[in-house]
C-alpha cells in the first residue's frame, strides 16, 4: 500500500459523495416500471446520450488498463482506437438509427422477436457474462486506484467500490446515471486531455519520445503477436454492434432516431482521439520518463500520476474515479436488465412492472457481491475486459444476418449463437489453445452453421420476423403486425 496521498483523499470521497447524491436527486423522480428504471423513458437529448456513451466506454479499462498496454507494446496498442473510432462512426451512421427505429428495449428482445425466446435466454445469457466482465474490471480498476495512488488499502477499496457501485445504480437508474454520465464524460475528456498533454512534454516531447526503441513507435512491430492484435481489434469491433450497455441500451434511451446519430458520431470523435492520441500519449511518456521497469501494467498509470502536479493527479485521479463508477452503473444496469426483461420476464410474462424493478435491485446487489469475489482471484484489468470484448461477439452474425435476410430461420439463428459462444468459452477458458484468439473460433463456429443451417432449414419466417426484416433494412419504423392485429 502506497503512504497516503492526503489531496487525493479529499477530492475523491467529495466527488463520490457528490456523484451518488446527484445521481439519487436527477432520478428520484424515475417511475415504477421497468423502462423508466433501465432506459430513462426513452426520452434522453442527443448530448446526454453521447456523454453516458463515452462515460460508460472510457472506463478503468481505458484509462488504466490501455496505459499500461501502451507502455508495455507501444503504439501498436492505438490500433485499437482506430478501429474504436472508425467502428463507432459507422455505427452513427449507418446502423444507430435503424437500430432506434426497432423500437425494442435491449439485444435479447432483438433476438427475441427475429428469432423466438430461447434464442432471446441464450443471448441475455452472453451479455449478462460481458457485462459483468467490465464490471468485474471496474471493481480491479477502483481498488487498484484507490490503494496504490490513494493510500487506501487493497480490501477497504475494493469494499468501498462494491457499496458506491450499488448505492449509484439503485438510487439513480438510468435517468439519474445518464445525466451525470453527462457531467462525468466531460471531467474524463478534461482529465484525459490535460494528462496526456503534461506527461508528453514531461518525457521531453517529441526528443523524448525519439530515445524510445524502434519497435515502441512502430505500428507494425510485432511487438504483440499479429494474429492477437488482429483479433483484438475484431473483438472490440465487433463488441459495439452488440454492446447492449455501451451502444444499444443508450440508443434506445436517446429520443428519436436523429439524436441516436448525433449521440453516436460525438462519441466516436471523442472517444477515438482520447484512446488514440492522449492515452497513447501517457502510456509512451511513461515508457520515456520510468524506462521499462514496471513489471505490472496496472501500475503504470499510478506512476504517471505519482510523477505530475499534486492537483493534476488527484483531478484525473478523479476521472478514473467517474469512469469507473459510471461504466460499472453502464453493466450492472444493462445486465439488470437482461435478467428482469429477458429472463425472469420470460418465465413469468404477467409479473408487475414494480417486482421487475425489484429484481432488477436485487440482481445489482448480487453481482455487486460475486464480482467482489471473482476480483480477489483475478484482478488484472485488461483480462476481464477482453474476456467482455470477446464473449459478446458470438451474437455479432446472428443478429445482423437475421435483421438483413429472411433466409435465416429461428433455428438456424439459435444454433448459430449458441454454439459460437460455447466455442469461444471452450477456447477463452482453455487458455487459447494454440495461440489462436477465441474471436476467430467464434466467428467461425458461428459462419459454419449459419451456412450449413441455412442450406438445409428453409422454414418460412412469420409475419413479425419479415417486418423486423423490413423495418431494418428499409431503414423505417418498426410496426409488428401481431401487436396491431390485436388492436384492431
Amino acid at each position: 500500500m502506497a503512504d497516503m496521498n492526503y489531496l487525493a483523499a479529499i477530492i475523491i470521497p467529495l466527488y463520490l459523495l457528490l456523484t451518488v447524491g446527484l445521481m439519487a436527486f436527477i432520478g428520484r423522480g424515475t417511475k415504477g416500471n421497468l423502462k423508466d428504471y433501465t432506459l430513462g423513458g426513452k426520452a434522453l437529448p442527443w448530448y446526454v446520450t453521447s456523454g453516458s456513451m463515452i462515460a460508460s466506454l472510457i472506463g478503468g479499462g481505458t484509462l488504466m488498463g490501455y496505459v499500461g498496454y501502451y507502455y508495455q507494446f507501444g503504439i501498436e496498442w492505438g490500433w485499437m482506437g482506430v478501429g474504436c473510432g472508425l467502428t463507432l462512426l459507422f455505427m452513427g451512421l449507418k446502423i444507430a438509427p435503424r437500430i432506434k427505429k426497432l423500437n425494442l428495449n435491449s439485444v435479447a428482445e432483438i433476438f427475441a422477436m427475429r428469432y423466438d425466446s430461447k434464442t432471446r435466454i441464450v443471448a441475455s445469457i452472453l451479455i449478462m457474462i460481458g457485462d459483468f466482465a467490465v464490471f468485474c474490471a471496474m471493481i480491479s480498476s477502483f481498488a487498484t486506484l484507490l490503494s496504490g495512488y490513494v493510500g487506501l488499502s487493497h480490501t477497504a477499496a475494493m469494499v468501498l467500490a462494491i457499496v458506491v457501485f450499488i448505492l449509484s445504480t439503485f438510487l439513480g437508474g438510468f435517468k439519474g446515471i445518464a445525466y451525470t454520465d453527462l457531467i462525468q464524460s466531460i471531467l474524463i475528456l478534461v482529465g484525459v486531455v490535460a494528462v496526456g498533454v503534461f506527461a508528453f512534454f514531461k518525457a521531453g516531447a517529441v526528443e523524448g519520445f525519439a530515445t524510445l526503441p524502434e519497435g515502441m513507435l512502430n505500428p507494425f512491430s510485432g511487438n504483440i503477436p499479429g494474429f492477437t492484435m488482429v483479433g483484438n481489434v475484431i473483438a472490440l469491433v465487433g463488441m459495439f454492434f452488440v454492446s447492449q450497455s455501451t451502444v444499444i441500451q443508450k440508443v434506445n434511451a436517446s429520443r428519436s432516431p436523429k439524436d441516436a446519430k448525433k449521440a453516436m458520431i460525438m462519441f466516436a470523435v471523442s472517444t477515438g482521439f482520447a484512446m488514440l492520441v492522449f492515452i497513447g500519449s501517457m502510456g509512451l511518456s511513461s515508457r520515456v520518463i520510468f524506462g521499462d521497469g514496471i513489471t505490472n501494467s496496472d501500475d503504470v498509470i499510478v506512476h504517471l500520476l505519482g510523477a505530475v502536479p499534486p492537483l493534476l493527479g488527484a483531478i484525473y485521479a478523479a476521472a478514473i474515479v467517474a469512469a469507473v463508477l459510471t461504466t460499472a452503473n453502464a453493466m450492472l444496469m444493462s445486465s439488470g436488465l437482461c435478467f428482469a426483461n429477458d429472463i425472469i420476464g420470460i418465465m413469468k410474462p404477467n409479473m408487475p412492472e414494480k417486482k421487475k424493478v425489484l429484481v432488477t435491485r436485487t440482481y445489482i446487489v448480487l453481482a455487486s457481491v460475486v464480482g467482489y469475489i471473482l476480483v480477489e482471484y483475478i484482478p488484472s484489468i485488461i483480462t476481464w475486459i477482453m474476456l467482455a470484448y470477446t464473449i459478446q461477439n458470438a451474437m455479432i452474425l446472428p443478429m445482423y444476418a437475421g435483421l438483413m435476410s429472411k433466409r435465416i430461420s429461428s433455428r438456424t439463428g439459435f444454433l448459430s449463437l449458441l454454439i459460437s459462444g460455447i466455442a469461444i468459452l471452450i477456447w477463452e477458458l482453455t487458455g487459447e489453445p494454440m495461440g489462436i484468439h477465441p474471436i476467430f473460433v467464434g466467428l467461425a463456429a458461428s459462419i459454419v452453421v449459419l451456412i450449413v443451417s441455412a442450406a438445409f432449414d428453409k422454414a418460412p419466417l412469420s409475419a413479425r420476423q419479415s417486418a423486423l426484416v423490413y423495418a431494418y433494412t428499409n431503414n423505417v419504423d418498426f410496426v409488428d403486425p401481431e401487436a396491431k392485429a390485436q388492436e384492431e
